[in-house]
């Protein structure tokens, strides 16, 4: 209960101008009783959205670790495939026949390409955070086309895609 405001039977009755007397008092009680109550509903609801915000944290703390101990597991032992299949592939393992020398070039490729793919995550997550920094500076258009052709042309050959 918040309050209580009673006006009982009295002897002789109310008569019009105790009912104006009281009348500031009683709508003043109903005031504070209707505050009292919306203010009790505000910090409920400021309760809930900070327990909200409490687990937010929790969870983006979750992700940034999650983050770093997927680029940490993954980069480390991406970084020794490729370093084994760089040997291989400038000959410095010893000779390979054509169809090792390609598998070796597939599974290079497929490194750099899990390489990126951890690389771009890490850039989402920077994007998101607001701290991605972009290098902004002129470009050679045909160098950047030049090189998407070269790292996509495996695979439309594989396709028959004429680039």
């Amino acid at each position: 209960m918040v309050g209580l405001a009673g006006i009982a039977n009295r002897p002789g009755g109310y008569d019009e101008d105790l009912v104006a007397f009281l009348q500031p008092f009683v709508a003043t009680s109903g005031t504070l009783i209707s505050a009292l109550r919306s203010n009790q509903r505000r910090r409920a609801a400021e309760d809930r959205l900070e327990a909200q915000n409490v687990r937010l944290r929790e969870l983006d703390g979750l992700k940034d670790e999650l983050l770093a101990t997927v680029s940490h597991e993954l980069r480390t032992p991406l970084t020794s495939i490729l370093g084994a299949l760089t040997l291989l592939r400038d000959g410095k393992a010893g000779a390979l026949d054509a169809a090792s020398a390609g598998l070796v070039d597939v599974a290079w490729r497929n490194g750099q390409r899990l390489l990126r793919l951890v690389g771009d995550l890490l850039d989402l997550d920077k994007l998101g955070a607001h701290k991605l920094e972009i290098d902004r500076r002129p470009t050679r258009l045909a160098a950047l086309v030049t090189e998407a052709i070269a790292q996509n042309r495996p695979l439309a050959e594989r396709r028959a895609i004429r680039l």
